[in-house]
């Protein structure tokens, strides 16, 4: 049941991440999109995490 619990918040917190730095519903995408708008948000955070160490 825990890892149930971690994997429902962890999927919350990327679907707020989408909202917060995407501007868009995440719950109104279709799977694959969903997916891509996740590879998307990652590279931001990481271009983000370079910009902040210089």
């Amino acid at each position: 049941m825990r890892l149930l619990f971690e994997w429902v918040e962890e999927f919350r917190k990327i679907n707020i991440s989408l909202q917060y730095y995407l501007h868009i519903n995440p719950y109104e995408l279709e799977l694959n999109e969903w997916a891509r708008k996740v590879k998307e948000l990652e590279w931001i955070r990481q271009e983000e995490a370079k910009a902040n160490k210089t």
